[in-house]
């Protein structure tokens, strides 16, 4: 049989994840707060972080 230069990709390891990991709990823990009549500045916060990783990890992807 012939060896392969084959196997599996594997991409470098990147933040980007955790950084949407941290901006989706704010913003379902903002969400909560808001339903319970808090503000909804959590919730806020939460979506930029999750506009922001989009932007640095499809950016991070495409370059």
């Amino acid at each position: 049989m012939s060896a392969s230069n084959g196997g599996y990709y594997l991409p470098e390891p990147s933040h980007w994840p955790i950084v949407g990991s941290v901006g989706l709990f704010l913003m379902l823990g903002g969400f909560a707060n808001f339903l319970h009549g808090g503000t909804w500045i959590v919730m806020a916060v939460g979506a930029a972080v999750i506009i922001f990783m989009l932007f640095g990890w499809f950016g991070t992807v495409s370059s």
